[in-house]
């Protein structure tokens, strides 16, 4: 089994939440990169492999369902697309039919994302 750390790409607005919950993976030993829109991170995606992307939803320059929609129709590979709300407003069935794994509720609890990430590495 490879040493190599997997790479997760964690987005989110909120810049001061998205450093602490990337501290948090790194921790647990994931190598993170942090982007603060949707913009960015796709920008990111094409640069560089990614094993899993942990989105928020709701932000401005690029939603995570942008997001989504633009790794899907550039057949971006990755394990898992995990997406973060505050908001219950989504169906998570469309979210899923877009690409979506795994939809988590703001405040996310780290230990359930890196659970679920074990089960699809």
């Amino acid at each position: 089994m490879s040493d190599e750390k997997l790479k997760i790409l964690l987005v989110d607005d909120e810049q001061d939440l998205c450093k602490v919950a990337a501290w948090d993976f790194e921790d647990a030993g994931f190598e993170v990169t942090k982007a603060f829109s949707g913009v960015e991170a796709f920008g990111l995606l094409q640069k560089k492999k990614y094993d899993f992307l942990i989105s928020d939803i709701k932000m401005p320059k690029g939603d995570g369902v942008e997001l989504i929609r633009s790794i899907q129709d550039h057949e971006i590979p990755l394990k898992g697309v995990f997406l973060m709300t505050g908001y219950a407003d989504y169906p998570e069935k469309s979210l899923r039919d877009l690409g979506m794994t795994e939809l988590f509720q703001k405040p996310i609890d780290i230990d359930q994302v890196i659970a679920t990430i074990n089960k699809f590495k």
